[in-house]
């Protein structure tokens, strides 16, 4: 027992180890860092950010919690959507070049959007829209419980990282062809909402479990869908 155990130890070293040469050998890798710690919940219990916790932080206090963030522009927070019983926030970051240079422009005004319980003033999802190297992430949060890839209409893929027991998604874009480095890309959409009622966002989709940063996974999917190379 104490052997495997050791071995345990030493795996999970080595795994740490990997991810930080990585991240320090990859051109501009440190770049990602400091958006990290923009959504690291720290002193607030995950699914949290900013201080807003979905299932417990009223819409309310959620607008008044944006307009405190330094990293929220006050004058961009403002009700979006138009059902009569949701009361969706729509905010944009102070610094959106920062925050999102590698994001597509078609969500660049919509950087955080927090929706309510349907008919109630309490918050039920967040989602933030903010570049960070999967690697990075990885390294903070740990391996997902369950990642999945799907193709999107214009033939582009998305790439999603699951942790039900944080409340927690990821999302990132991808091109469809093969090569391409797991531990570089970006994600650009962070979603979180309560661990009671995690619902997973891409349903039936293929579950591919977690394969470390092996760009094989990416290139069996692309196979499969006739890729270019």
């Amino acid at each position: 027992m104490r052997r495997i155990t050791g071995l345990a130890v030493i795996g999970v070293i080595l795994f740490s180890m990997i991810l930080v040469t990585i991240r320090v050998l990859l051109p501009g890798s440190g770049s990602t860092v400091p958006r990290l710690s923009v959504i690291d919940p720290q002193k607030c219990q995950m699914p949290c950010w900013l201080g807003i916790q979905p299932g417990v932080t009223t819409m309310t206090e959620a607008v008044r919690l944006l307009h405190d963030s330094p990293y929220i522009d006050p004058q961009s927070i403002q009700p979006f959507g138009p059902a009569t019983n949701n009361i969706s926030l729509q905010a944009e970051w102070y610094d959106p070049q920062q925050m999102i240079s590698d994001v597509h422009a078609d969500i660049t005004k919509q950087s955080v959007i927090i929706e309510n319980e349907p008919g109630i003033d309490l918050v039920k999802i967040i989602l933030v829209h903010v570049n960070i190297r999967l690697g990075d992430f990885i390294l903070r949060f740990g391996p997902p419980t369950k990642s999945s890839i799907g193709r999107l209409p214009n033939g582009d893929l998305f790439y999603v990282l699951e942790y039900p027991d944080l409340g927690l998604q990821y999302d990132t874009y991808l091109s469809c062809r093969h090569g391409q480095s797991m531990v570089s890309l970006y994600g650009s959409t962070f979603v979180l909402q309560p661990t009671a009622e995690f619902v997973s966002q891409v349903g039936g989709l293929l579950n591919t479990g977690w394969h470390g940063f092996s760009p094989s996974i990416i290139n069996n999917i692309t196979n499969g869908y006739q890729c270019r190379t």
